[in-house]
């Protein structure tokens, strides 16, 4: 099967592969954001300069200080996420939209040929890593920090989608299993 397709590159897209990068991590969605509010919370506590007072004031005190510490933290927590998810991300798209714009992908039952307006090559399946579903999306990571997408809108037919999204599969992990 050799199939190719073409699309243009959107900031949805950039941000379902950021999406899929954070879900192949395993502390992801809440338990990420509790892990750092409890770090930012020890980091509060432990230098801060108030924790002496703290410690020598009454009870209720000191639990009314520890509430808002880590409500702080919390809060701290989710606004850091919301600014990289929202603010950070678009700016790297807005750089990286001059450099990629139309996307065309083919594939054939050795490797994935690319080409975009930055240049163009060839990934053997040997290079992938298993793939990310999501809604709409495969996204196939050939690094940490680098995918490719295989959008359903560049397709005719959510059948051909489907199909497609398959013999990628089939083909990545065949190439897993004879490494």
């Amino acid at each position: 099967m050799i199939q190719t397709i073409h699309y243009t590159l959107s900031f949805e897209d950039f941000q379902r592969i950021m999406d899929a990068k954070q879900a192949k991590r395993r502390l992801n969605g809440w338990k990420r954001i509790l892990v750092r509010t409890l770090v930012v919370l020890f980091v509060m506590v432990f230098v801060s300069q108030s924790n002496v007072a703290m410690a020598a004031g009454p009870l209720s005190k000191s639990m009314l200080l520890l509430a808002a510490n880590v409500l702080f933290a919390f809060v701290l927590v989710l606004a850091f996420d919301q600014f990289i998810k929202h603010i950070l991300l678009r700016l790297i798209f807005r750089r990286q939209k001059s450099r990629i714009k139309q996307v065309e992908l083919s594939f054939d039952d050795d490797k994935l040929n690319w080409s975009a307006s930055g240049g163009a090559g060839y990934l053997n399946w040997s290079s992938f890593e298993p793939p990310v579903e999501q809604p709409e999306m495969l996204v196939l990571f050939f690094h940490a920090m680098q995918a490719f997408i295989v959008p359903a809108r560049a397709f005719s037919s959510p059948a051909e989608f489907e199909e497609t999204c398959q013999f990628i599969k089939a083909h990545i992990k065949a190439a897993s299993a004879e490494q």
